[in-house]
């Protein structure tokens, strides 16, 4: 969906980076481990986290994270 909308992104597969790394991105970022769940989009700005979006269902929620952040 992402893709569709033309946005510049990266990928982050936890399976594949591990368990570790993944833990460490979110102390990196501030983020608390315990409510953090995927699927996610982190909106980084600037080298920080600027918003995040968590457990996303539908792409109705992607397209207003997109709306709210003028992110096209």
């Amino acid at each position: 969906h992402l893709e569709e909308k033309s946005l510049n992104y990266e990928t982050y597969d936890v399976k594949k980076t591990g368990n570790g790394d993944y833990k460490r991105l979110l102390e990196n970022l501030n983020i608390d481990a315990e409510i953090f769940n995927y699927p996610a989009i982190i909106y980084i700005k600037d080298g920080n986290m600027y918003a995040n979006i968590i457990n996303i269902e539908d792409t109705k929620v992607v397209d207003q994270f997109i709306k709210d952040y003028n992110l096209k």
